[in-house]
């Protein structure tokens, strides 16, 4: 009988059983690609951080940049002076006081003069400071567009207000290196003044200009008077100073004559104002060629 005859009656064999699959080393496949997924999730997290933070950097910088750009207003730089005031700086001399007005080539020191009692001098301060500011008596401006107009920053912090119908606008750089505008808007003469020592929001103020009919141009003493700043008139050289709403000479010819303030103005950027208003008028300097106004 051969081996095939002898397997015939035997019951068939069954197939191999597969492999039981291995749960230990499963579970340890995903626990690392799990692993895997959450470290390069927390890199991505850091990363996007980074460049987050590296972004507001970059845009803060560019931001700074902007805001201190060379805009290129015209004869805003005040002059430079080292004279020393005379001991006496305030005195009395016969029927009048005397204040101390600075150091001027050629005249030596010059004396605003007034009645006894006027100006009392432990009110007054004047900051030691090398610079002297210049007011602008001719302004310079440009309508509707212009070259400083188109290199203004949209950072650029301005104030400004509707003048006789015009939508007249002053940059805060400029007005903080003059401290007094001398500006006329459609024949009519306004007055713009800055006081560095009040808050933001209320430093900038807009006064009429003319008493009895007539113009006034002012100008900064280089004092302040209960931290306000005390001016004078080009004409008669009378000492004004701010009370309540007005100015008011409160020494020399023009003593107790008060011009009213128009408004206080609030800085806002330069592009918040060009939203606001499309077409107006941007004072960009000031005429130094036409010299001081005499009155």
């Amino acid at each position: 009988m051969t081996e095939l005859q002898s397997n015939e009656g035997s019951p068939p064999s069954e197939p191999p059983a597969p492999p039981v699959p291995n749960r230990s080393r499963r579970l340890l496949s995903w626990g690392m690609t799990l692993s895997a997924i959450v470290l390069a999730s927390v890199y991505v997290q850091a990363q996007a951080r980074n460049l987050w933070h590296e972004c507001m950097m970059l845009q803060g910088e560019i931001q700074e940049s902007q805001r201190q750009a060379v805009v290129g207003y015209l004869n805003i730089a005040p002059t430079t002076t080292y004279a020393d005031p005379p001991g006496d700086w305030y005195r009395d001399e016969a029927d009048q006081s005397l204040l101390w007005s600075g150091w001027k080539e050629g005249d030596g020191h010059p004396w605003f003069r007034f009645q006894h009692g006027d100006i009392d001098p432990a009110r007054l301060c004047r900051p030691t400071s090398e610079y002297v500011s210049r007011a602008v008596d001719y302004p310079l401006s440009e309508s509707g567009g212009g070259t400083i107009w188109r290199r203004m920053p949209s950072e650029t912090l301005v104030v400004g207000h509707t003048l006789q119908g015009q939508n007249c606008v002053y940059p805060v750089a400029l007005l903080g290196k003059v401290q007094v505008i001398n500006d006329i808007v459609e024949d009519h003469p306004f007055l713009i003044v800055v006081n560095l020592f009040l808050p933001h929001q209320a430093e900038y103020s807009v006064f009429e200009a003319a008493v009895d009919g007539r113009r006034l141009t002012m100008a900064v003493t280089g004092y302040f008077q209960d931290r306000k700043p005390l001016l004078f008139d080009r004409g008669t050289e009378s000492l004004w100073f701010e009370e309540n709403d007005v100015l008011r000479a409160v020494a020399g010819k023009l003593k107790n004559k008060s011009t009213a303030r128009v408004a206080r103005l609030a800085p806002v950027t330069w592009s918040t104002w060009l939203n606001r208003n499309r077409q107006g008028r941007l004072l960009v300097g000031a005429d130094r060629s036409r010299g001081v106004p005499k009155e």
